[in-house]
């Protein structure tokens, strides 16, 4: 009689760091469990995978990969672990892991728990512990952090990177002066002292050589370590609360902030005239706003993604009137400007605002008129008024109604063939080769016709329910023809400041100005607004007299 082979059954080890394979529960020590357990229950230990100094949140572990890959090819019949946090300690990742093994049937066994995913009380103690585990790994991080900030504030350790100008001595456990670095700081602090701007100081240090700790300097950098209060000999950290490791805005109990030492580089009086300046030069530069460029806001360039912003230079010869331009950010910006942030002079001229700003109007008047207008005493429907006219959705309501009509019938005859095909069966000298040929070319068909039945109804219910959501839109225009006529003198005498107000409201994301070339290599910019319809603006400056009356339905 032949003997029944027992159960084939792998092991899986983890240790996290390279400590834990000295001391502790090493891989050696989870090995000889897990073989002590497949001897007790006569099972037979065809491999252990092991993965050695990876962390448990880690998804990517190589061999348990490759355990996982051989569980799919039923290569074993069981997985034997010491403790559950060894296969994974987030929730997630754990319960994914499982889900694998219940898929190909294979229980799982962990010693330390002392269940069986191969039972009912098992799978649900699993659960369970999952949850145990996630809350243990939890507390321990919590706790964790704590002993960190605990250590930090005291000084023993440092967190994060160290100032420029600084570096920490690990040994002496304390801030020292970075002599490089400093000397740099100095040259910062005098350079901007002496009258030059950010964007020079960045210049001058590019052309030197010199970097910050990583990166070249930028004016954002040099603003950072010239407003920066750690030079005057201490700053505070620890300040913000820390989401999903992205600090907030939200503030941390002061007692939680952490006050760090340094040795000072600069005095607290000479950095005090530096904010002064700070504070002085920003009044001075602070960006006027021009009323009068009511596209400030809404404009992109698509060239470089950058903002257009408004530029004011030069003057008309006759009536002496200022000139104005839209500009991309990255092509009004000066030589200076762009070299302190290493960046090249975009392609995209300037543009006339007068131009921009008619060729925006015409693209709103024309969709707020709908496009309609009257010729020879006839109404001619705009583009948008026919595209969401009722009787148009009725022609393809009525379209689909018959091509779903068309597609049930040729479904019905498919069926009664199939019917036919089998009584023919019946009679003597029926060819069976040729019938189970034809009835898997009716079934293919009648799968087809199914999918196409579907997609019909679903376009038809579709249709339906675009009719049913347009009718108010329809309803607007049917009833505001008068007032469309006349729209378009009345938003072209609104103020600038109702045309922004205007604009802001009904523009779909920003306006894209990119320039266009024609066959005989002519170039020229161009624009696509996008507008969506809303009735809530229009009311407003109906209501202020500023766009005459209107049926709102």
């Amino acid at each position: 009689m032949k003997t029944k082979e027992p159960p084939k059954a792998v092991g899986y080890v983890r240790v996290s760091t390279t400590g834990q394979k000295k001391e502790g529960e090493s891989l050696s020590t989870q090995r000889s469990q897990i073989e002590e357990h497949c001897q007790r229950n006569n099972l037979s230990l065809i491999g252990i995978f092991a993965d050695e100094g990876i962390s448990g949140k880690k998804s990517d572990r190589p061999e348990l990969v490759r355990l996982l890959a051989d569980a799919e090819s039923k290569k074993f019949d069981m997985v034997v672990v010491t403790r559950l946090s060894r296969f994974g300690r987030s929730t997630r990742d754990l319960i994914n892991n499982l889900g694998v093994l219940d898929d190909n049937k294979i229980p799982f066994i962990s010693l330390k728990e002392r269940f069986d995913t191969g039972t009912a009380s098992g799978r649900l103690l699993r659960t369970m512990l999952i949850a145990i585990a996630e809350f243990e790994h939890e507390t321990i991080f919590t706790q964790m952090a704590e002993n960190r900030n605990a250590r930090w504030a005291s000084g023993a350790i440092h967190m994060g990177q160290s100032p420029f100008g600084y570096k920490w001595n690990k040994e002496k456990r304390c801030f020292e002066i970075n002599p490089d670095e400093a000397a740099i700081y100095q040259k910062i602090i005098d350079w901007y002292l002496n009258g030059e701007s950010y964007k020079t100081i960045c210049i001058k240090l590019r052309e030197m050589g010199i970097k910050a700790k990583r990166a070249y300097f930028s004016p954002a950098t040099i603003g950072g370590v010239l407003k920066n209060p750690c030079y005057t000999g201490s700053y505070v950290v620890n300040k913000k609360i820390f989401k999903d490791k992205l600090v907030t805005k939200e503030d941390k109990p002061v007692e939680e902030n952490i006050t760090i030492e340094l040795p000072p580089l600069i005095t607290k009086l000479r950095w005090l005239k530096v904010q002064e300046r700070i504070a002085f030069n920003v009044v001075k530069t602070k960006r006027t706003v021009f009323p009068e460029f009511w596209l400030r806001n809404v404009l992109e360039c698509a060239e470089c993604n950058s903002a257009i912003r408004p530029k004011v230079g030069g003057y008309r010869s006759k009536k002496g009137a200022t000139l104005r331009y839209y500009g991309c950010y990255w092509h009004i910006a000066s030589g200076t400007t762009l070299k302190s942030y290493g960046k090249e002079k975009c392609k995209l001229p300037y543009i006339r605002a007068e131009e921009l700003e008619d060729s925006v109007m015409y693209y709103m008047i024309n969709y707020l008129t709908f496009g309609s207008f009257t010729l020879k005493g006839k109404y001619v429907p705009s583009e948008v008024e026919s595209l969401i006219d009722a009787k148009r959705f009725d022609e393809q309501i009525l379209a689909l109604t018959s091509q779903l009509t068309n597609f049930k019938r040729t479904l019905s005859r498919k069926g009664t063939a199939k019917t036919q095909l089998f009584e023919m069966l019946e009679m003597d000298g029926a060819d069976k080769n040729l019938f189970l040929s034809q009835v898997q070319r009716l079934s293919d068909e009648e799968h087809t016709l199914t999918a196409l039945i579907e997609e019909t109804q679903s376009k038809l219910t579709d249709l339906e329910k675009h009719r049913e959501n347009t009718g108010e839109l329809v309803d607007f225009i049917q009833g505001n023809r008068d007032w469309a006529k006349n729209i378009g003198e009345q938003i072209m005498a609104l103020s600038s400041t109702d045309k922004q107000r205007l604009v802001e409201s009904m523009i779909y994301g920003k306006i894209p100005v990119s320039i266009q070339v024609e066959e005989n290599g002519a170039e020229h910019w161009d624009i696509d607004p996008q507008f969506t319809f809303n009735i809530n603006i229009l009311q407003a400056l109906a209501d202020e007299d500023k766009l005459g009356k209107f049926n709102p339905r």
